[in-house]
């Protein structure tokens, strides 16, 4: 396993609950988050979610604060808990919806995973997004990107 890949699995567990880590994304779930996340109700519903931090907010809230009709809000949280980026669980009787930090953090780990590894041709970016390698034809091309 090379440092940047180590870097970014240790990523996940740190923003993790203790002694919970996400398992390695495929493609497939890779791409429900980011469909899921790409519409921009459901990111702006993500992003108030995060706010609300590890307690979460109860559907009311939710509502009150996203200013969605109820049945739009069921939607578009139905879609997130499917892509596994929002949890919702009963408790007594309310439904409280939590960020799932881990699922973001493996996302993260899996689109950044082969961070500056290069393509074997003598190039790779730096940290900081430079390109370093040889061929300095090479550094124009992908800094022009």
């Amino acid at each position: 396993m090379t440092r940047n890949n180590q870097h970014s699995r240790d990523m996940v567990t740190k923003r993790s609950a203790p002694g919970r880590r996400e398992p390695a994304l495929d493609a497939d779930q890779a791409a429900r988050r980011l469909a899921a996340l790409g519409n921009p109700t459901r990111l702006a519903l993500f992003r108030l979610l995060i706010r609300a931090g590890t307690e979460g907010m109860n559907i009311g809230e939710v509502q009150a604060r996203a200013g969605i009709p109820p049945s739009t809000l069921a939607h578009h949280l139905r879609a997130l808990t499917d892509a596994g980026v929002v949890r919702q669980e009963k408790r007594g009787r309310e439904v409280i919806n939590t960020a799932l930090y881990a699922a973001i953090d493996g996302l993260l780990a899996y689109l950044t995973d082969e961070c500056c590894l290069g393509f074997g041709d003598g190039t790779a970016c730096a940290p900081g997004g430079e390109v370093a390698g040889k061929d300095t034809a090479a550094k124009g091309a992908l800094a022009a990107e």
